[in-house]
């Protein structure tokens, strides 16, 4: 039996996660995992079906990728929008006093998302570290395909990001994302960077349950609600691409 209580609080909290993704350039297909799904991905089409999966699963171990599906046979094309910050205490597993590491690891990276970026994330506990999850935008940049003149930066990522018979199409974005991650964290030497790819991004919902610690996931702070300016990065890596 699902209890109306529950069911508000499953879409007041898919909503929320959902709203980090708005005004991608499409937004389902989408992979989701529960409890019930074992650890594989299920791919859904709306709101509805990730909110009734949820439910299903009795609001356990609740995810939702934050990129879409790639298709290669679509014109649908995937850019870089949301980056995906997990900051586990196996990052200080051999800290005297981990949780008081992992808290001053969290708030030098916040601290650098302000200053970089001008972002203010949402924060989430876990029971085993914090998610930090920032959108961000690049389209004033590099995806104005009314500008007259572009720069070779520009040229370069369109020439890499936004060519459809790319079949590598997500490999570029995947290695900004690791590159925006380590540069964000200050290079966190325990750090695994490779992990991260637009098909391993996947968000937990608040207030659902991580059955690894038997815990409800808790919102630390909430994001504000405006994507963070990127380029700067943008431009950082390209320039490290072309040094390469």
């Amino acid at each position: 039996m699902i209890y109306k209580g529950k069911e508000k609080i499953v879409k007041e909290n898919v909503g929320f996660i959902l709203s980090h993704f708005n005004d991608q350039n499409y937004n389902y297909p989408r992979a989701i995992k529960t409890l019930k799904t074992n650890g594989h991905s299920v791919y859904t089409y709306n709101e509805n079906e990730i909110i009734n999966h949820f439910l299903d699963a009795d609001f356990i171990d609740c995810k939702i990728n934050g990129y879409p599906i790639y298709d290669m046979e679509s014109s649908k094309t995937i850019y870089p929008n949301f980056i995906f910050i997990d900051l586990d205490l196996s990052l200080c597993k051999i800290c005297k006093y981990p949780e008081r590491k992992l808290n001053y690891i969290l708030k030098e990276t916040l601290k650098k998302i302000e200053k970089e970026i001008k972002g203010f994330p949402t924060v989430l506990w876990t029971g085993d570290g914090y998610h930090i999850y920032q959108p961000i935008k690049l389209h004033d940049w590099v995806f104005n395909k009314e500008k007259k003149e572009n720069t070779k930066s520009e040229y370069n990522f369109e020439k890499n990001v936004l060519n459809k018979d790319n079949k590598n199409n997500t490999k570029f974005i995947n290695a900004f994302l690791r590159y925006s991650i380590k540069y964000l964290t200050n290079n966190q030497k325990d750090y695994d960077y490779n992990r991260f790819s637009t098909d391993s991004c996947f968000t937990i919902a608040p207030e659902s349950i991580n059955s690894k610690k038997g815990n409800k996931v808790n919102i630390i702070q909430k994001w504000n609600g405006y994507k963070a300016n990127a380029i700067t990065i943008l431009k950082d890596f390209l320039a490290l691409k072309r040094g390469t």
